[in-house]
């Protein structure tokens, strides 16, 4: 489909770029939904705690240096956007995610 929007994940490619960002975290951080697995999206997450308590468990803050360190984010898109879909996945819950 291309692009339908000019936001973030208004795209096939922010959207792909989504999905691999929640296969390096080991947890969707797209479709989390808040009350956690959901029947009629079986891709999806596992919950807002369930997501937070993975991210805080060392997941995120490892993606980070990862994703500093490289030269693109999936061969997709530029380090610097892998970083900001990075960051706008984890911080995008509506939490706070622990220090």
């Amino acid at each position: 489909m291309g692009r339908w929007g000019e936001g973030l994940f208004e795209g096939d490619t922010d959207l792909d770029v989504a999905s691999y960002i929640s296969e390096d975290a080991g947890i969707e951080l797209y479709n989390y939904h808040l009350d956690g697995p959901d029947e009629k999206y079986p891709m999806g997450g596992k919950g807002m705690e369930a997501t937070r308590a993975h991210l805080n468990s060392g997941v995120l803050k490892r993606l980070f240096t990862e994703y500093a360190k490289k030269k693109d984010c999936h061969g997709m898109v530029s380090k610097e956007l892998g970083l900001v879909f990075l960051g706008t996945l984890a911080f995008n819950l509506p939490f706070l995610l622990e220090q």
